[in-house]
This record gives C-alpha cells, structure tokens and sequence, in this order.
C-alpha cells in the first residue's frame, strides 16, 4: 500500500468537502452582480417576466445561502479538526445542520413560488386520495373466519 488509509480519507475530504461551496459562492456572487448590473440598466421597469425572474433569482440566492450557512461549520470541521479527540462527537452535531438544509429546501421552495406551491397540493391530494382508496378498499375486504 503506497499511502495509509487515514491519509487518502484526508485527501478526498480536502478535495470534495469543500467542491459545492466553492461552485455556489462565486457563482451566485456573478449572479448578484448581473442583478444589480440589470437594475441599473433597465431601471425600474418591471414586467412580469422580470418579476418572475427576479423570484426565481432570489428563491435561487436563498437556497444556496441557507446551503453555505448550514454546510460550511461541517467542512470547516471536517477540514480543520480532523486529528482532535472530539472530531466525531461534534460531526454528529454538524450533520443535524446537514439534515436541516435538506429539509428547509423544501420550505424555501414553498415560500417562494406559487407554481410549486400548487403542484405540490396537486401531488399531495393525489396520493391522499390513493392512500384512502387503499384504505376503504382493505376494510371493505372481510377476512377469512375458519
């Protein structure tokens, strides 16, 4: 074996932990820039296809800030603290932010466009109503008496 474990597990560490933060940052600062560059030049007017873009851009910007704050404790940790005593101890605490961003994309999603609000109440009723089929149709069926 030319390397030992812990040294090849701290190399992709290095190099994946921080890949997403490293596209999303620099990437939604261009962003920004476009943003404010295109209100400065076509003023305030606005019309809905602006409007919408303008929703999107921030649902967008959201998102990837929500991203950074909860992500970046644990890649700072895992990039930093790797050889301490406690490492896995406040990695456990670490990826209760991971699961929070996981679940707060779906709520900024909700907030932030109308579109996706209504086809997700579409999709829920729908597997309601599968589900209560199911359910009416599994006691409707009498079970066998011997």
């Amino acid at each position: 074996m030319l390397f030992p474990d812990n040294i090849i597990t701290d190399i992709r560490q290095l190099i994946w932990a921080p890949i997403p933060l490293v596209i999303l940052v620099p990437s939604n600062m261009l962003i920004i820039i476009k943003l404010l560059y295109g209100k400065k030049k076509w003023g305030n007017d606005q019309t809905s296809e602006t409007k919408k873009s303008t929703n999107i851009t921030i649902m967008m910007l959201s998102i990837t800030a929500s991203f950074t704050f909860l992500a970046l404790p644990s890649c700072i940790h895992i990039l930093c603290c790797r050889h301490l005593p406690t490492f896995y101890k406040i990695l456990d605490y670490l990826n209760i932010l991971s699961v929070i961003n996981a679940s707060l994309n779906f709520y900024l999603y909700m907030a932030s466009s109308k579109a996706f609000r209504r086809a997700a109440w579409q999709h829920f009723a729908h597997l309601f109503n599968d589900c209560m089929i199911i359910f009416t149709c599994s006691n409707a069926i009498a079970p066998l008496e011997d």
